[in-house]
């Protein structure tokens, strides 16, 4: 007669202090980890304490967690105590900021003199000129004056490259 062996484990209270661990672990960890964030502000501004709107400031190791500075050139953002912050606006050179435990920033741009490169003006927007493809002319306001023109179209007729504009 063959003896049967019980291998029935009774897991349940292992299981349930492993559960109770994660848990405690989820929230404790999150709670822990909220005490080291900071509530950062600050301004950025050019050399002539001009506030710069729209500078992008952005978390260096995450660069999804970042803002964009409003109509005052303020910003806000809810951060690591040691984070290090990159601010950036064209034409400025772009600047790494420790925040170091600091909570009010006041951070000031430098104008980058080699990213100012020709901008032309492209009928809703502007453009680099390097990026440009196709002709670009340039008419002085006393040249369209000078035949007195009814419309701009007229104006510009036989002034520029393909001068063939439509009437309207």
């Amino acid at each position: 007669m063959k003896k049967r062996v019980n291998f029935n484990l009774n897991l349940r209270p292992v299981i349930n202090k492993t559960v109770l661990i994660l848990l405690l672990n989820l929230f404790l960890g999150n709670t822990i980890y909220a005490q080291h964030q900071l509530r950062i502000a600050g301004t950025v501004t050019d050399t002539d304490n001009v506030p710069i709107i729209g500078a992008t400031v952005v978390l260096r190791d995450s660069p999804s967690v970042g803002t964009i500075t409003d109509e005052d050139g303020k910003f806000s953002l809810q951060l690591p105590a040691d984070a290090v912050l990159t601010v950036s606006f064209v034409g400025y050179q772009t600047q790494l900021v420790a925040v170091g435990g600091r909570t009010d920033l006041r951070i000031t741009l430098q104008e980058d003199e080699k990213l100012l490169d020709e901008v032309v003006v492209v009928g809703y927007g502007t453009m680099r000129r390097s990026d440009l493809t196709g002709a670009i002319a340039s008419i002085r306001s006393e040249e369209l004056t000078k035949t007195n023109p009814s419309t701009l179209a007229e104006a510009l007729q036989g002034k520029v490259a393909g001068g063939k504009f439509p009437v309207w």
